[in-house]
């Protein structure tokens, strides 16, 4: 467990997971200022569309509740095939999933419960 997520760790830093999503400030044209702005907070989660690409890439995961929320929050930080390559139990999912909460990845609790549930259904450990 800890080997795989010191790799998804390294995975995350290298692909930049988390970084600038948090900035909250902005630049002014006229002037060059940076001011402090808070970011909107939707009164309930925006889901945006899936785009073609990102669907031909998840085209491997089953159709099943859960299916887009982690097409969208985990390919924010990682190449969607990533998933496949592990396989693990519902408590093993549930902990690396929070593990990618910590290092970055955007989603509600709800949303981050919703992607373990699918990726335990989906993707639990292979049988030997």
């Amino acid at each position: 467990m800890r080997k795989s997520l010191i790799l998804w760790s390294a995975v995350l830093l290298i692909s930049g997971c988390g970084q600038g999503k948090t900035d909250t400030s902005t630049t002014s044209a006229s002037k060059g200022e940076v001011t402090s702005v808070e970011s909107p907070q939707p009164s309930e989660p925006s889901q945006p569309a899936i785009s073609k690409e990102l669907q031909e890439e998840a085209e491997f995961l089953p159709l099943g509740p859960g299916r887009d929320t982690t097409i969208r929050i985990c390919s924010g930080c990682h190449a969607l095939n990533r998933i496949e390559e592990v396989n693990r139990d519902r408590q093993g999912w549930y902990d690396l999933v929070q593990f990618m909460g910590d290092r970055g990845a955007m989603g509600s609790p709800q949303e981050m419960l919703e992607i373990t549930n699918y990726l335990a259904k989906n993707f639990p450990p292979k049988e030997e």
